[in-house]
């Protein structure tokens, strides 16, 4: 009896290993393919100005590196403080991408 069950798991793990052959095979979706946007380094230099502080209105991110406080400004650019003493923090010029 158990020669008959061992034969008979055997079979059935052979025919379930043939991956479904009356089944078509599905079409692959294809995969974009990225690639990175290179800029002149004279055209990179001209894309970035450095404006005196202003007023934020569109904040985004925020990021701490001390003692930086980095904010960016959706599609307009960085505004930047320093936080030495945390009761007066000194505002740094704004950084502006004007390529976006």
């Amino acid at each position: 009896m158990r020669r008959y069950y061992s034969l008979l798991l055997g079979g059935v793990l052979l025919t379930s290993l043939t991956a479904c052959p009356l089944i078509s095979p599905i079409e692959r979706i294809p995969i974009p393919v990225y690639k990175p946007l290179l800029m002149a380094r004279p055209q990179l230099e001209q894309a970035v100005a450095v404006l005196p502080p202003r007023d934020m209105h569109n904040t985004g991110k925020i990021f701490l590196r001390d003692p930086y406080i980095l904010i960016n400004e959706r599609y307009q650019g960085v505004t930047s403080s320093i936080t030495k003493t945390q009761a007066t923090p000194a505002q740094l010029p704004f950084c502006a991408f004007l390529a976006m």
